[in-house]
């Protein structure tokens, strides 16, 4: 038995994918010594093939165990180990004449790196889908954002200097500004380029200045504005920076279904390596990203909302922007 035994693994541990044999408990039977994630626990005999196979207390999302054992069929599924993606194969096997299988062989097959192939040529079809509608939506609205303009400035003109209507009329003309520059920016974005100039800038000024075309998107909730006592400078495009601060605070309200509230905060820091950073911080009371959707919310044309109510496009461009400034966005 013994002999059996160092037979068994000697021969599975010659094959350098992971493979281990589970109960209908989870529980690890046998394994090679590539199953593991860590060497302590190489056989794992006596933990769950979650635990030694991914470190993790619960189940592998993706995992085809289960169903496996219910249908008696092999069956295939993918799960990941830290930054690593596997393909599981599970067999069910059928142990001292059992009637129905109680164990499963499952091979590991690692395909991280082709699962990275497969994304950046599907990254690579967006992006030129993307360049076709920017391109599309440039000729058929700077005309009209064009002319909407034009008829602001006349009308600032005749009216008088103070009051609502000129600051409704001034807002209606900024508004129509940072639609052609969302336009021209969308091309850049499509092209992985900007030409825009950056410059220092206070970062709660940016904020000032976006909170102000939320108005429509914020009325239904209560809003927290907690900004800096310092004016914290930073070195950006501001209409592009405008842009991101609206992507955020407009997906927080979005992603209330019920009234709540939105907080947006400003504040520096000092990283470990001593180098400052300004951030900005937008939170809301909504339910959250479910952590199965959370790996893909930069991804363009993502998006969770309803048809018709989004395009996919602002997180996406909201990190290229902010990582183009040297900056990260963090969920």
């Amino acid at each position: 038995m013994k002999w059996t035994s160092v037979q068994w693994e000697g021969t599975f541990d010659g094959i350098k994918d992971p493979i281990a044999i589970v109960d209908i408990d989870f529980m690890v039977v046998r394994a090679n010594r590539h199953f593991a994630m860590k060497p302590s626990q190489e056989r794992g005999y006596e933990f769950s093939c979650h635990k030694v196979f991914a470190n993790s207390e619960f189940i592998c999302r993706g995992c085809p165990v289960a169903l496996a054992l219910e249908t008696g069929q092999p069956q295939r599924g993918q799960v990941r180990r830290g930054s690593r993606y596997y393909d599981v194969l599970s067999y069910p096997i059928r142990l001292n004449d059992d009637q129905v299988s109680t164990n499963v062989i499952n091979h590991y097959v690692d395909v991280t790196d082709s699962r990275e192939l497969h994304g950046r040529m599907i990254q690579s079809e967006k992006m030129a889908a993307v360049g076709l509608l920017a391109g599309n939506i440039a000729h058929e609205l700077n005309n009209p954002l064009t002319g909407i303009r034009s008829l602001a400035q006349v009308l600032m003109a005749e009216v008088p200097k103070s009051g609502t209507l000129r600051e409704d009329i001034v807002e209606v003309e900024k508004a129509a500004e940072r639609s052609q520059k969302i336009i021209e920016n969308l091309l850049g974005f499509s092209k992985g380029e900007s030409d825009q100039k950056q410059v220092l800038v206070s970062l709660n000024e940016i904020v000032r200045r976006t909170l102000p075309m939320l108005k429509t998107a914020m009325r239904e909730h209560r809003s927290e504005i907690l900004l800096a006592p310092e004016e914290l400078m930073v070195k950006v495009e501001p209409h592009l920076m405008q842009q991101v601060v609206f992507n955020l605070v407009n997906n927080a309200c979005q992603a209330m279904i019920d009234a709540g509230t939105v907080s947006i905060e400003t504040s520096n820091n000092e990283d470990e390596e001593g180098r400052a950073w300004s951030i900005v911080q937008v939170s809301d009371t909504g339910s959250g990203i479910p952590q199965d959707i959370i790996e893909s919310i930069f991804e363009p044309f993502f998006t969770t909302k309803e048809k018709g109510q989004g395009t996919g496009l602002g997180l996406s461009m909201s990190q290229s922007v902010i990582q183009n400034f040297g900056g990260e966005i963090r969920v």
